[in-house]
């Protein structure tokens, strides 16, 4: 017998509350990455469409060469990643630490991981307030980046991808988790 979720609620055993989860978990992903770039960072973001992914489904990727990730645990265990190009992530860090940025250097890579972090921090305020969860714990945000590096996700996870639009280039926000 497997221990109660604190999303057992919302999850059931439907997929119509399968769905409800990933419609609350990309609204405040939306939420979270339209506060940032209108009170933070002053820049001109469009919310584009959004994928979910079943636990049973593989996870793809789409294309990136720049990924902040934080975790979280606790009350949802599970994490984001922001992912983009590294022009994408040098306007990210620019608009932050009020630089330009040309190449994603030890300075524009600080501000880069500090947006992912701020974002992270936004979807877990919002999540856990929204889903009455407890308490959610974040880790330390981590930078990958190159050319065709991938991001190998262990354990059974859901996910939803959501897609933004700056200077017409998309970049994504993934929010993955375990139910169990």
């Amino acid at each position: 017998m497997r221990n109660e979720s604190p999303l057992d609620p919302l999850l059931g055993a439907s997929m119509r509350n399968c769905d409800q989860l990933q419609s609350i978990i990309l609204s405040v992903t939306e939420a979270a990455m339209m506060e940032i770039v209108n009170t933070m960072l002053f820049i001109d973001v469009s919310p584009s469409h959004a994928l979910p992914k079943p636990a049973k489904v593989a996870y793809v990727q789409a294309p990136a060469e720049v990924s902040v990730i934080v975790g979280f645990s606790g009350g949802i265990d599970g994490g984001t990643r922001l992912a983009c190009s590294t022009h994408i992530a040098c306007v990210l860090a620019s608009a932050l630490a009020g630089e330009k940025y040309r190449e994603l250097g030890e300075e524009a890579k600080d501000a880069f991981a500090e947006v992912g972090n701020m974002l992270a921090g936004g979807i877990q305020t919002k999540l856990t307030s929204k889903m009455r969860l407890d308490e959610v714990h974040m880790s330390t945000p981590t930078i990958v980046s190159g050319s065709n590096y991938e991001i190998d996700y262990r354990g059974v996870i859901e996910s939803v991808r959501h897609f933004f639009r700056l200077e017409y280039e998309p970049f994504y926000v993934d929010v993955y988790y375990d139910r169990n």
